[in-house]
């Protein structure tokens, strides 16, 4: 579409003590990033492969925030090493988690289910689904385009391995992702279906978006026009509004993680890293997200609340419209110092309307950041930018999308969207490669806590990999309280 954009890499190279300092205290690790990681074309961030730089022929790696040295979970006073995927808000043993739809202020919306109906309750098992294609893999879970048998109906369907979620401390976040996608309904969100669990796995089954990744598109054009762009910003800024209001930041915005369905319409997707506040008043303490979209005062640690998804869609409508986030660079922490420092620099095709917003969106200052002041996300639903945009239409998805990414005759089953190297692979409900993926990082991990000057006696890799070797019930006590409240049916019967 058009010229691509020049590269913003060269911008701010300045450092200062407070930086060294900051770098220091962040979990951060320098030098060249691992692989960007794919979310999987299901609708679930299953970020495990390195795409290429939007159509450059250079890789663009999407920065975990990891230690260079390791450091021991649980530990007081240390940091987590924190990946895209593994941000971490408190590290919860096994054994101590209770995470129940009360504690996350969701109880009125869905009836809690006793032990006994989580392993199946007669209504929605593995076995009413057929696999089709594989559509993505990522740490510690894949995806499938499933078929229901009784209806015909296509889903996408996570499949998480427990053991691989409790050996990576990620069992909060799995819950709290299952807990808001059940009790969230909007038009640009993702729709969960049902929830259910065996003895090993979990399984999300999601609606499934044809459509695939933005990225899968960004990549192949390069850049969007602005008038494409103004549409996806303006359903995303209400798919946004709507999270806000029930209290929740979705903190990890990005192209990823907004799905196009059949018609092109985008659906956010991935709430493994949300955060559901007590009020509006509340703030969260973690270092969370990906590290192109991550807000200033989530780098500086000084709490953050809704104003960090603002931060993103800046971002992210600069890198729709430019071909690449703002204040990138192929070093993290460059990329976090000109976050901290660098003025916004846009290429000069971009107008005097998308700059302003985007600047507004980029405003360092969470408290005067566009959608946090008086006048909230009206602030940006009445910005120039969106003259012409009539918000109640565009709500009930009366707005026509900006293209159509799925062949008007094509089969409801394409996946011409999605990586060929997943949908060619035979469809299984298995996760053995994704334990064993899990089981390769903690053997590294493992190595790393080796060299530590004074490692503890029992270090979180080695009782990790215990975990992931043995069963479940060796590990803890109570392992089907450990994923109470999973399973999901709807009320309606589905």
């Amino acid at each position: 579409m058009g010229n691509q954009p020049s590269s913003l890499e060269n911008r701010h190279t300045g450092s200062s003590g407070d930086w060294a300092r900051l770098q220091r205290k962040l979990t951060a690790q320098s030098g060249r990033a691992p692989s960007r990681k794919l979310k999987s074309s299901s609708q679930e961030s299953l970020r495990d492969q390195e795409p290429q730089r939007h159509g450059r022929g250079t890789e663009r790696a999407r920065r975990p925030l990891e230690a260079p040295t390791p450091v021991y979970i649980g530990q007081p006073g240390r940091a987590v090493p924190v990946t895209s995927r593994e941000a971490v808000s408190r590290d919860v043993p096994a054994t101590d988690v209770n995470l129940s739809r009360a504690a996350y202020g969701l109880s009125a919306s869905v009836p809690s289910q006793s032990s006994s109906m989580i392993f199946g309750n007669g209504r929605v098992t593995r076995d009413d689904f057929i696999p089709l294609k594989t559509l993505g893999r990522g740490s510690f879970a894949k995806v499938l385009l499933v078929r229901k048998r009784d209806t015909g109906e296509l889903f996408a369907m996570k499949i998480l391995s427990k053991k691989a979620i409790m050996a990576r401390n990620q069992i909060e976040h799995t819950m709290a992702e299952r807990l808001i996608l059940g009790n969230v309904q909007h038009p640009y969100i993702v729709a969960l279906r049902y929830a259910f669990q065996t003895e090993d796995q979990l399984y999300l089954v999601l609606d499934y978006c044809s459509g695939g990744e933005l990225f899968f598109h960004l990549k192949r054009e390069g850049r969007f026009p602005e008038s494409t762009v103004r549409i996806y910003m303006a359903e995303i800024t209400l798919a946004l509004e709507h999270l806000h209001g029930r209290n929740i930041i979705y903190r990890d915005l990005k192209p990823e993680n907004v799905l196009l369905d059949r018609d092109g319409h985008v659906l956010l997707a991935d709430f493994g890293l949300s955060k559901l506040l007590q009020d509006h008043q509340d703030k969260a303490m973690t270092y969370v997200g990906t590290v192109e979209y991550l807000a200033p005062e989530v780098i500086t640690a000084q709490g953050h609340s809704f104003a960090v998804d603002w931060w993103a869609m800046g971002t992210l409508m600069a890198e729709l419209i430019t071909g690449l986030p703002p204040f990138y660079s192929t070093n993290v922490n460059l990329m976090m110092e000109r976050i901290l420092k660098a003025e916004l620099r846009l290429p000069d095709y971009v107008s005097l309307e998308a700059r302003a917003l985007i600047a507004g969106l980029l405003t360092r200052d969470p408290s005067r950041r566009l959608g946090t002041g008086p006048n909230g996300v009206m602030a940006i639903k009445t910005h120039p930018f969106f003259d012409g945009i009539d918000w109640d239409a565009l709500l009930r998805r009366e707005v026509p999308a900006p293209f159509r990414p799925v062949r008007i005759d094509a089969p409801l089953d394409s996946t011409d969207n999605f990586d060929i190297s997943f949908t060619e692979e035979m469809p299984t409900f298995d996760t053995v490669a994704e334990e064993e993926r899990v089981r390769a990082k903690l053997l590294q991990k493992a190595a790393l806590e080796r060299k530590h000057p004074t490692p503890p006696s029992s270090t979180p890799a080695n009782e990790a990999l215990n975990a992931l070797d043995g069963n479940l019930v060796s590990w803890t006590k109570t392992p089907g309280k450990v994923f109470e409240g999973f399973t999901y049916v709807p009320h309606h019967g589905g």
